[in-house]
């Protein structure tokens, strides 16, 4: 996460740099947006609404774009070509051919009853990471208005290491999940009370934290079912190795690790709303959201992922929570409660 938190600073510095500066601008590239409507209907989006975004966000701000056309006329010259759809591991090649600071692609799908659903990946280079949304609504009338809708989501997690699916209003009743203990956990407490946040305790205050520092950073990928912020696993460089040379000792471990896969990887939805489910239940379902929050050692700076419990989703994904001034735990705790309610800016208003 630390190289992507890297990555978006430059992309951000990078992004503000004069017209007329030597330095090379930053590039944003394109894919497909891939047509999962039954029957193959609207088939004509696909390289529509990619190029649409390109041109959005490359008229607000100085940066390079490549829609799917540039993207395969240059894959051209090597030789390959744009595909409808890439597996993760996959993008960090990809990147690299088209010397691309982002590559963004997804799917689509047109439901009855004019709904439609986009699901947007967004691929940092250097990362090994990838961030999914999908935006669910009634196709628009005026096509601008969607594509602003889901400019807005990318360039807030470009900008801001921001993702918000909705508020978190006050009354919310708030499960929370961090690094802290004792007087620390107490700070971040009273500040979600002090702004009617109701908070069930998940973990005891008076006791050593079960979640040290570096533990809590596994938390930071999270994967659900409309959104997700997960790191890169290329199985293609695993190797297990067997033969009629192999002991039954090793075969049970193969069979093992197999086994794991298969639970926390192939499984890992059905896997993780059971645990959400019974979370929920555990608490007679008197917990609306779960928060994960971790603070560095120093208590200088922190993150957070929100999943809304019934819904099982994830609502809110932000880094580089600081103070301002003062003690940081205390300032970081107000800001982490105070950004529950703020609305999303626009970027691309004109006001």
């Amino acid at each position: 996460m630390r190289r992507l938190v890297l990555a978006v600073i430059v992309f951000t510095l990078l992004m503000f740099t004069s017209a007329d500066s030597r330095r090379p601008k930053p590039v944003v590239a394109f894919g497909f947006l891939t047509n999962e409507t039954g029957g193959g209907g609207y088939s004509f989006i696909e390289t529509i609404f990619p190029t649409a975004f390109a041109r959005a966000i490359a008229d607000r701000y100085d940066i390079d774009v490549m829609s799917p056309a540039d993207v395969e006329n240059l894959l051209k010259k090597n030789k390959d070509s744009l595909r409808k759809s890439y597996a993760y591991y996959e993008l960090p090649e990809l990147a690299d051919k088209l010397k691309a600071q982002v590559f963004i692609n997804g799917s689509y799908e047109v439901r009855e009853g004019k709904t439609f659903r986009i699901s947007i990946n967004v691929f940092t280079r250097g990362s090994n990471e990838v961030f999914t949304f999908t935006n669910i609504g009634k196709m628009e009338s005026d096509v601008r208005r969607l594509v602003d809708r889901v400019g807005v989501i990318i360039m807030d997690f470009f900008e801001k290491d921001y993702y918000k699916l909705s508020d978190i209003p006050p009354d919310s009743r708030i499960g929370i999940l961090t690094n802290l203990d004792n007087l620390e956990l107490n700070c971040l407490y009273a500040a979600f009370l002090g702004r009617n946040y109701p908070v069930i305790a998940l973990q005891g205050n008076h006791l050593k934290a079960y979640i040290g520092n570096e533990s809590i950073e596994k938390f930071k990928y999270i994967r659900t079912g409309r959104s997700s912020f997960t790191s890169i696993t290329d199985w293609r460089k695993i190797n297990l190795y067997t033969g009629s040379w192999a002991n039954l000792r090793q075969k049970r471990g193969i069979e093992l690790v197999k086994k794991i896969y298969r639970i926390y990887d192939l499984n890992y939805p059905g896997l993780k709303d059971s645990a959400l489910s019974r979370l929920r239940l555990a608490f007679s379902e008197k917990l609306d959201y779960l928060m994960i929050i971790g603070f560095n050692d120093r208590r200088t700076s922190a993150w957070m992922r929100c999943i809304d419990l019934r819904e099982k989703d994830l609502v809110w994904l932000k880094d580089n929570y600081r103070s301002d001034a003062g003690d940081p735990l205390v300032g970081i705790s107000r800001k982490i409660v105070e950004s529950l309610t703020q609305p999303a800016v626009n970027p691309f208003s004109k006001d």
